[in-house]
């Protein structure tokens, strides 16, 4: 009897051991960080490649966690490009909910490339994952070549202006590419180089550049417009405009063509009216006509004057306090495409440059200089670059208030080439950002 008490003893007090144990280890949450690449590679230069990203936790969530920030060596990482997805699995027999979020990968160089590990705070445990590899490397067929596009489909078009091409010397023709394709975005479309044609000169405005995103979707449009300026009376052929590209779809190389087009310039010297010496003393006659009745209104217009300049001082005022605030909120929303944006509205609305590079090169501050060089290498560079938007937008401001006039006669050509970036952010949205910015000889408006 004295044993059976015993082992029976034994028996709960070994019970009462493990089942606080157990009931720990039931307790204890699980986090589940995983990425992964959506699809077989090797992949193409310059193809969209998914970056599935899943925080997977056994405790409870209320919301999201915050993303990761994919980064590598020769990729261009962009999204997430829309809302975080619930997910659910099941790991070591429990089950776990969580999100998961698609980033597009833009790999602008061939080789091993590497995602490198990511880090997510899951219910508050940071959790990591390892080196992710994304092999990348460039078909036979388009080896050799300086640029080319990969996308799924791809067109082009052309627009000359002005309509009819009634020019002569002096004038200036526009010629409009514009590259639609579909799977890619528009800083991975290759840049249109302007002809060399003889009795033309040729300046290439900065591009125009939208991205549109939907539901995993995307696609984006770039326009060049080069204008050509005539020197020289004649018939000319501006050669044809060809984009090669990788179709991803059937994996063959495919050339889109914007066909050659030709046009006549006529001599630039306006002939002079028959009477023009003749018709001096009537005009000259209708002056004095004028100055009198302006002498007989001088003293109310004078009053008025006053009145209306000082109305248009107070109005400028205000005007030039809401451009300023709306370059602050610009530099300081952190988004550099945003920032640039905001730059060049400010420039447009305020300076009377069309190019920013012209605009600060008799500026002596070399801090914003080098600021604004570090904003257009984070936004449109493929390189991260710090920069400092108070500091752009109080140097800015500051330069404004001392920098001189444009010469009339002056367009000073660009000192940074823009390769813009197509802002990839929200959910669903659609991603614009202009860049307007011309470049034309001395002379020409």
């Amino acid at each position: 009897m004295t044993r059976v008490v015993l082992a029976f003893g034994l028996i709960l007090c070994l019970s009462c051991i493990s089942w606080p144990m157990a009931a720990q280890d039931e307790r204890s949450d699980i986090t589940v960080l995983r990425a992964a690449i959506d699809g077989d590679g090797p992949f193409v230069r310059g193809q969209r490649v998914d970056l599935l990203v899943e925080a997977l936790t056994s405790a409870s969530l209320d919301r999201a966690p915050r993303p990761p920030t994919p980064e590598g060596q020769g990729l261009v990482v962009l999204g997430p490009t829309d809302r975080p997805t619930p997910v659910s699995d099941r790991v070591d027999g429990r089950t776990v909910n969580g999100f998961r979020w698609r980033f597009l990968v833009f790999p602008v160089r061939s080789g091993d490339l590497v995602i490198e590990p990511l880090t997510v705070d899951i219910a508050g445990e940071m959790t990591q994952t390892g080196p992710l590899p994304v092999p990348i490397s460039v078909p036979d067929d388009l080896s050799g070549l300086p640029g080319f596009a990969v996308a799924t489909d791809l067109s082009i078009d052309q627009n000359l202006s002005p309509q009819g091409l009634s020019v002569g010397v002096g004038d200036a023709v526009t010629r409009e590419v514009t590259v639609t394709a579909e799977d890619t975005v528009a800083m991975m479309l290759p840049a249109l180089e302007p002809a060399q044609v003889s009795g033309l000169r040729a300046y290439a405005n900065a591009p125009m550049v939208a991205d549109r995103s939907s539901r995993g979707r995307v696609a984006a449009t770039r326009i060049d417009r080069i204008v050509y300026v005539i020197e020289q009376p004649g018939t000319y052929t501006l050669p044809p405009v060809e984009v090669v590209w990788w179709d991803t779809g059937a994996d063959q190389v495919r050339v889109a063509i914007a066909e050659a087009v030709t046009f006549e310039a006529a001599g630039g010297v306006a002939a002079e009216g028959e009477h023009g010496l003749e018709e001096e003393p009537a005009a000259a006659a209708e002056v004095r006509v004028l100055l009198m009745i302006a002498a007989g209104v001088a003293l109310p217009a004078v009053a008025a004057a006053y009145l209306t300049a000082s109305s248009r001082r107070l109005r400028s005022r205000r005007l030039r306090r809401r451009r300023d605030l709306a370059l602050r909120n610009a530099l300081s929303d952190g988004d550099p495409r945003m920032a640039v944006a905001g730059i060049y509205r400010y420039l447009g609305a305020t300076t009377g440059f069309t190019s920013l590079a012209a605009w600060l090169e008799p500026c002596s501050d070399t801090a914003l200089r080098q600021q604004v060089k570090n904003l257009f290498a984070d936004a449109y560079g493929g390189q991260r670059a710090s920069w400092s938007g108070d500091a752009i937008c109080r140097g800015l401001l500051r330069w404004q208030r001392e920098a001189p006039s444009p010469a009339p006669d002056t367009n000073a050509e660009t000192a940074w080439q823009l390769n813009p970036v197509a802002s990839v952010r929200g959910h669903s949205a659609t991603w614009h950002f202009t860049a307007k910015r011309q470049t034309l000889p001395d002379g020409v408006s």
